[in-house]
């Protein structure tokens, strides 16, 4: 003989709403949330070696200490002159992540346009806010960085179930 048990809401004692763990459910590997940042205001950089800048940030609160943060980011860029980009992402304050020189123009003889693809997964071991910055990196002297001069640019953020 089988049972059928039909509730409406289940609450832990103090009254607040149980988690999947809470209820014995294994979650580890679920995308928890996702969050994009959007950007289409065009940025010029002309300093090398620096960060700068590219208008993506997104703040989430991670629903446990054990929450991997999944991190993507697609750029418009367009190079002319001498120049190569790359990215940093800080978590607040700290850098957590910067890409090595990935694009490069070597010569002034015309644009090169390209969108720049980069990822990354952090463990904030942090349930409490968390703001995540995408910075733009030049990499050579002479040359300018349009980001967002022919496109837009998103920065996606996925909490995953630890």
């Amino acid at each position: 003989m089988s049972s059928i048990i039909k509730v409406d809401q289940i609450q832990l004692a103090d009254g607040s709403t149980p988690t999947a763990g809470d209820l014995g459910l294994n979650t580890t590997g679920s995308v928890l949330q996702v969050i994009q940042d959007r950007s289409s205001t065009q940025i010029t950089n002309t300093s090398n070696g620096v960060n700068f800048d590219i208008g993506l940030s997104v703040t989430l609160t991670p629903s446990s200490t054990s929450s991997k943060i999944l991190l993507f980011t697609d750029v418009s860029v367009r190079l002319n002159g001498p120049n190569g980009m790359g990215i940093a992402i800080f978590r607040d304050s700290t850098n957590i992540f910067q890409s090595t020189q990935d694009y490069d123009l070597y010569n002034d003889s015309g644009p090169c346009r390209f969108r720049g693809n980069w990822s990354y997964l952090d463990s904030p071991s942090s349930a409490s806010s968390i703001t995540y910055t995408v910075y733009g990196r030049s990499y050579e002297v002479g040359g300018t960085i349009y980001v967002n001069n022919s496109g837009q640019s998103m920065f996606t953020v996925m909490e995953i179930a630890g």
